[in-house]
């Protein structure tokens, strides 16, 4: 039972830490948002655009994944 205990209590630190690690990466990026749209947006597409678009926005679906993880039920007590 105390394992159980414990692995909840990792959990949901590691959930608590994820999200506030999220929080700060939206604050970021709204921070940096009129930059972007100044130095990125307004120039041509190329291949560093596309670079800074998947660093900058994939990251996005990767902290919402770990959010719906947290959240997922169906998962077996062994794992």
């Amino acid at each position: 039972m105390a394992d159980i205990v414990t692995g909840y209590a990792h959990l949901v630190g590691n959930y608590k830490f994820q999200t506030s690690n999220y929080v700060l990466y939206i604050y970021d990026h709204l921070l940096t948002l009129s930059d972007e749209v100044e130095k990125i947006w307004s120039q041509p597409f190329t291949l560093a655009n596309l670079l800074f678009y998947i660093n900058r926005y994939i990251t996005h679906c990767q902290f919402i994944i770990l959010q719906v993880e947290f959240h997922e039920t169906t998962w077996s007590i062994s794992m």
